[in-house]
């Protein structure tokens, strides 16, 4: 299985946020350059080494991680700290220009029928990871509004910046709302964290999608267009702790989180 991750963007909202608290010059440097996969997280482990370990749990042994032309810093620790098991590769996003814009971006190096998309910001539940895995088509990892407050402690106004998947009585997906109020997202309402299965039919829509009104390239826009061209995604309700670094205020929240992992518990 081969997985997409999405890691060329530029943290605006992480260079934006204030990093004076964090108590490692590195993670200052990180914050401050917006550099999510390169955040020190742990002793020796900065959070694309937990992204990647999470994806070889769930059985996935290719890695095309997107990037920005300026890259080095990322190439050279992946080149010093590979992962058994693990091919990575890198695919060069020219210009940043929105997360369709990414996907297709990574789509000439996927050869097998199928892939998964993540962000490079979250670590994953490795059930939710696994269920994608074991689809046999297109899928989504819908999460609870309950699940998100419970278990990843996200407030009602963070679980309302993301999108509600929407589906119908069997489970298929039938839109994408994004941003919706929080009075409309229910404790059961499937909320999306960017957690796709992908065939090839939905790696070409986000070459095709055309810029929405912000000017980028999105992927939720891919994903419908893929299911107005007779794509069947299935949506998988998921739960369990996501781990989500978007500011510096996460930094010490995602490193709680994952140092019992670290530690060997």
């Amino acid at each position: 299985m081969t997985a997409i991750v999405l890691a060329g963007g530029r943290g605006r909202r992480l260079q934006k946020s204030d990093a004076s608290a964090l108590p490692d010059a590195a993670q200052r440097r990180a914050a401050a350059r917006g550099l999510k996969v390169l955040m020190p997280v742990g002793p020796d482990h900065l959070l694309v080494d937990a992204v990647l370990t999470r994806l070889t749990e769930a059985g996935v042994t290719d890695a095309v991680i997107v990037v920005p032309p300026d890259h080095a810093d990322l190439a050279a620790h992946l080149a010093a700290h590979p992962l058994p098991g693990l091919r990575t590769r890198l695919a060069v996003q020219p210009v940043a220009n929105g997360t369709a814009g990414a996907v297709a971006a990574a789509a000439p190096h996927v050869t097998a029928p199928a892939c998964l998309v993540v962000n490079g910001d979250n670590v994953y539940p490795a059930a939710a990871l696994a269920a994608l895995v074991a689809l046999d088509g297109c899928g989504t990892a819908g999460f609870t509004r309950a699940s998100l407050e419970h278990d990843s402690g996200f407030p009602a106004a963070r679980v309302a910046a993301f999108a509600i998947v929407e589906h119908d009585a069997e489970g298929w997906l039938t839109g994408i709302r994004e941003k919706p109020p929080v009075e409309a997202i229910g404790p059961g309402t499937l909320v999306s964290m960017n957690l796709w299965r992908m065939d090839q039919a939905m790696l070409a829509a986000c070459a095709d999608v055309t810029p929405s009104p912000r000017g980028e390239l999105e992927l939720p826009d891919a994903v419908m267009l893929a299911v107005s061209r007779g794509t069947r995604v299935r949506v998988v309700p998921a739960s369990g702790v996501v781990l989500d670094l978007t500011t510096a205020a996460d930094v010490a929240v995602v490193s709680r989180a994952l140092a019992p992992r670290e530690s060997g518990a």
